[in-house]
């Protein structure tokens, strides 16, 4: 069942329903980069309540509370505060698009949904479908560093990556 951007079977939340959040006054969220750090420093969404839960964190069995210790202050606090009282509470890695689910989302999700005790949730979980790669794309003014890919060589010299423009459009036409 799918609704305005969002795909209920699934789990999944379009690009555009997420950039809807971003303008709507009335909807809370909160998105967890689960990028590695080096990536997520180098380019991220240009958002409110984003942080960055990087994946090398991420292990199987570990609690959310435990997670939250690894961060660092600023995002702890959001953690903290955030993750059970959003309205929207929205996981996003490079570029999943739904299930089958990478082991870095599950255990996130694991974490949130079954070791979390005593927290109540106001959303359940969803995944941005296409990742930040397909938001990167769509909207290059609300990411910092936009000429950044993940597929930079060391040598600083940027590739393309594997996707192509069209990606962006693909995401725009599922919503439909």
């Amino acid at each position: 069942m799918a609704m305005l951007g969002l795909n209920v079977d699934e789990g999944t939340m379009t690009c555009q329903k997420l950039y809807s959040l971003v303008t709507d006054e009335w909807s809370s969220f909160l998105v967890l980069d689960i990028r590695p750090s080096v990536h997520f420093n180098k380019t991220r969404m240009k958002i409110d309540n984003v942080i960055n839960i990087p994946e090398e964190l991420l292990k199987p069995g570990q609690t959310a509370e435990h997670i939250g210790i690894e961060l660092s202050q600023q995002p702890r606090r959001q953690w903290k505060s955030l993750r059970h009282k959003v309205d929207f509470l929205i996981i996003c890695d490079l570029e999943t698009e739904g299930p089958p689910l990478t082991q870095p989302i599950k255990i996130l999700i694991d974490a949130i949904l079954r070791w979390d005790l005593g927290k109540q949730y106001e959303s359940r979980v969803w995944i941005l479908k296409g990742g930040f790669d397909i938001w990167r794309r769509m909207y290059p003014l609300h990411t910092t560093n936009k000429i950044a890919d993940e597929n930079t060589t060391e040598g600083g010299v940027v590739s393309l990556g594997s996707k192509s423009p069209s990606s962006a459009r693909k995401c725009k036409a599922d919503e439909k």
